[in-house]
């Protein structure tokens, strides 16, 4: 119980949906496995630890996380969250990103600055945080990564180090290039946002979910 990981947050997690099935779980795996030794955890995780354990307790329909720390592997259910075909509505968080350098881009423990920027904007009636840097760049939500529709093309802040590359957002972007739609990785402020036909937000439990005002 008492190993670095509640000592000093030394620690990862990755979060996705079961269905029958558990979805993306060895694109989580690898980005789990990525992760660990950044953070001086020397294990890997394999996708049978994972399934040998939904298999053992049962799990389905349940969003669930997968813990790592140097000592322990947790993992926890809880309810699939609720879809909003309606779109979301996002609260501007001016501050910039609650994560620096080495950390930004990586899902560690050290997730409070996420969790308090996501509270903050349930408190004046929105879903979620968005992120902005205080020169006007988008970067992500505290829960999900941004694309922005502008005509023939859409747009997603570049995964530089500065947001976390989603399992999802990965998806949207091997998408457009099956596809053949324009999908650019890139800088994106929140003037251009103005200039915007439609917004979405992605991560693994929701999928790709609009958004209806900022």
């Amino acid at each position: 119980l008492f190993d670095d990981g509640l000592a000093f947050g030394r620690g990862a997690f990755e979060t996705l949906p079961v269905y029958d099935q558990p979805v993306w779980l060895e694109a989580h795996l690898d980005r789990l496995n990525r992760t660990l030794p950044l953070l001086g955890i020397q294990r890997q995780i394999a996708v049978t630890d994972i399934l040998d354990q939904i298999n053992r307790f049962a799990i389905h329909d349940q969003a669930l996380k997968i813990i790592v720390t140097p000592q322990n592997l947790i993992l926890t259910t809880r309810p699939l969250p609720e879809v909003k075909p309606e779109g979301i509505r996002l609260a501007v968080h001016p501050d910039g990103h609650p994560h620096r350098a080495p950390l930004a881009g990586m899902k560690t423990l050290n997730y409070l600055g996420y969790l308090l920027a996501r509270e903050k904007a349930q408190s004046a009636d929105c879903q979620d945080a968005l992120f902005v840097t205080r020169e006007g760049q988008i970067l992500e939500t505290s829960t999900a990564n941004l694309f922005a529709i502008q005509g023939d093309k859409v747009r997603t802040p570049a995964a530089n180090g500065r947001i976390l590359p989603g399992i999802v957002r990965q998806f949207v972007l091997d998408l457009g290039q099956a596809e053949r739609i324009r999908v650019e990785e890139g800088p994106l402020t929140l003037a251009e946002f103005a200039q915007t036909d439609a917004v979405f937000v992605t991560n693994s439990l929701i999928g790709i979910q609009p958004v209806r005002e900022i």
